[in-house]
């Protein structure tokens, strides 16, 4: 057998957007950020270290690392957790 033919992608992703839950979807809270589809991390970077943002260092790496994983390495299928009140949504 084959090992390559047995491991699958398995990826979780943990969110924490109580406001989309009633609307059964997941957004990100950059509301000016614009479409991102499509651009690279370091296209993401350069939204935000501009107005209305004007991100700076770790700031600004953590926000483009967090966009970038929301936009670029989520994928269909993956699954999405989200804690909401008292119970936890798959």
């Amino acid at each position: 057998m084959n090992i390559t033919n047995v491991v699958s992608r398995k990826v979780a992703w943990l969110l924490r957007l109580d406001e989309f839950k009633n609307k059964g979807i997941i957004a990100v809270g950059w509301p000016c950020i614009g479409n991102l589809y499509g651009k690279s991390r370091n296209q993401i970077k350069e939204n935000l270290s501009v107005d209305p943002y004007n991100y700076v260092g770790s700031r600004l790496g953590q926000a483009a690392s967090n966009l970038d994983l929301f936009v670029n390495r989520m994928e269909i299928g993956d699954l999405v957790v989200m804690p909401y009140k008292d119970d936890i949504y798959f």
